[in-house]
């Protein structure tokens, strides 16, 4: 609830499912550009760190 719930309220289930989406960006010159969009509020830098690293771990050339 992010901070702005009331004491009383009781929050249970999902609201609604989260998703990652990934878009890669080619030009016809070779270079790429690779735009990552997490939909979770309020993602901690360490989620960025670990994103990165596994992509480094499968040789990603976009990083």
């Amino acid at each position: 609830m992010m901070g702005f719930n009331n004491i009383e309220q009781i929050a249970s289930g999902i609201h609604f499912r989260l998703r990652a989406r990934t878009f890669i960006v080619a030009e016809p010159d070779g270079h790429r550009v690779m735009f990552l969009n997490l939909d979770a509020c309020m993602a901690s830098q360490i989620v960025m760190i670990k994103i990165i690293e596994r992509l480094k771990a499968r040789s990603s050339p976009y990083l």
